[in-house]
């Protein structure tokens, strides 16, 4: 593997979390396991720290995260690792806080990230200026992501109507997208339980990617 490129799967943990939040949820023995069985091909995790107060927001504004993501964090990565740097390798998933931000970034850059996930993004309390609003981006009916995987809990009810409304919006527009319910609130026990679908709804878009050579 010391020859080859891969694709890049970046994941962006809630509140009160640190860049441990995923490894926490297992997502490290899930990604061995699959990709031990081949049943994944092999990827890059990066799972970077989105510290308060430096990070409160991924709307463009004071304190927002998706220039540092852009500018900083993506360049880095991709100039220090063997990725695969297209938009059909680059995926991006969060938790919570996490998946709105994931949301937002991808939405907004259909051109550099092709697959985006949200675990219980926590919509009800983001109040994104409209550049950056997901439903805003929706409603204009231009370019997103092509794959686009959303989840909640069924006992998460503020999380999950949000959830519900922003699958329907995409729906209504046209847009194919994962939408799934899980079992259980706003807690670790939830993200496990829709970890292993969400990710596998990334990875297997990358079949036609095989890691290539330099």
């Amino acid at each position: 593997w010391g020859e080859q490129r891969y694709p890049v799967l970046y994941l962006l943990h809630g509140l009160p979390f640190d860049e441990t939040h995923w490894i926490e949820l297992g997502v490290v023995e899930l990604a061995d396991e699959k990709v031990g069985s081949d049943t994944w091909l092999p990827f890059l995790i990066v799972m970077p720290r989105l510290p308060e107060p430096l990070f409160t927001s991924s709307d463009g504004g004071l304190g927002s995260y998706e220039e540092e993501f852009l500018e900083g964090l993506m360049p880095h990565i991709e100039r220090v690792y063997r990725t695969l740097a297209s938009r059909e390798t680059r995926a991006i998933a969060g938790i919570s806080r996490g998946g709105v931000w994931a949301l937002e970034i991808a939405f907004r850059h259909p051109d550099l990230v092709d697959a985006v996930a949200a675990l219980s993004p926590a919509l009800h309390v983001n109040y994104a200026r409209p550049p950056y609003d997901p439903f805003v981006i929706v409603d204009e009916g231009g370019r997103l992501p092509t794959r686009i995987f959303l989840s909640a809990g069924d006992q998460e009810a503020s999380f999950l109507a949000k959830i519900e409304k922003l699958s329907e919006a995409l729906a209504e527009h046209g847009v194919t997208h994962s939408f799934v319910i899980g079992t259980g609130g706003h807690d670790a026990e939830t993200w496990i339980g829709v970890m292993d679908e969400a990710l596998d709804f990334i990875v297997i878009g990358w079949d036609g990617y095989v890691a290539s050579d330099w």
